[in-house]
């Protein structure tokens, strides 16, 4: 089946639009799908780790596949916590759906940090006046992991907001492909979205796909992409050996630093301390 399509088909001749795997929403084959509802003017924080334990308890087939839907309603805030430490290598499919209500406000921080092959996808439609998405992403992806993401914030409600911020660590032959996409509808007037990449590559043999994407069928709207791909600069490993630090632990250090940028983000201590502890034995 077709999954992670983007919006509009933008990369035919790439094969980028969308990925195809052999998975089936068969609750028979370990899916899981939960819902989340924060009624008008509440706060809400919801925290999904998904560990070795998890996987090894998988009884019907390779995939894991996992569904959360989301509603945020007036004035109110969801934060979406999703932490995957697994090193068993199943295939992942995480999707997410969410809708934003006027005035709310759901936060997306994400570590994808283990597993085999991983896709992840998540839309939100921001449907209310001043609704707002922010998205804080980092992944780690070392011997022959993958990583397929696509991520759409969905315009639709006067003055709504997006951010989609991304980051990680490529290693070995692990391959990633990001797609992120600010969709703005007519009637979204006054809407604003950015979204941004930086990607870490410490070998020459991994593969990195990025498609920052920005439709607009409203006038009054602002919206912005970049994206940063590359190793670190020759100025700083010259800087940091000149202090007598080696090159693999220059690497090291900077690949630490940007993924712990999204998990200190996580405000609960015990989680913090889990993912530090899976990256002392990774990086």
């Amino acid at each position: 089946m077709k999954i992670n399509q983007l919006p509009a088909k933008t990369w035919n001749w790439l094969g980028m639009n969308e990925a195809e795997v052999d998975i089936g929403f068969d609750p028979s084959r370990n899916f899981k799908e939960t819902s989340v509802t924060v009624p008008d003017g509440e706060k809400k924080t919801v925290i999904r780790e998904i560990r070795d334990d998890e996987v090894r308890d998988m009884k019907n087939g390779p995939e894991l596949i996992l569904k959360t839907n989301c509603r945020v309603g007036k004035g109110s805030e969801l934060t979406l916590i999703q932490v995957q430490i697994a090193k068993k290598e199943p295939l992942l499919y995480n999707g997410i759906e969410t809708s934003v209500e006027e005035n709310g406000t759901f936060r997306l921080i994400q570590l994808i940090l283990g597993g085999g092959r991983n896709y992840y996808e998540t839309r939100v439609e921001l449907k209310g006046k001043g609704s707002s998405f922010e998205a804080d992403l980092a992944y780690l992806l070392d011997g022959e992991r993958k990583l397929d993401m696509n991520y759409v914030a969905d315009h639709t409600g006067t003055q709504s907001q997006s951010r989609i911020s991304a980051g990680g660590v490529l290693k070995g032959r692990s391959e990633k492909l990001f797609r992120g996409t600010i969709d703005f509808h007519r009637g979204c007037a006054g809407a604003s979205g950015s979204e941004i990449e930086d990607v870490l590559l410490l070998d020459d043999t991994v593969r990195n796909q990025t498609i920052p994407l920005i439709l607009c069928d409203e006038e009054d709207v602002e919206g912005s992409h970049g994206a940063t791909i590359g190793k670190p600069s020759s100025e700083l490993i010259f800087y940091m050996r000149s202090r007598g630090i080696p090159e693999e632990e220059i690497f090291r250090m900077i690949a630490r630093a940007k993924l712990d940028a999204v998990a200190n983000l996580i405000p609960e201590e015990e989680t913090r301390e889990r993912i530090s502890e899976y990256l002392n034995g990774v990086v």
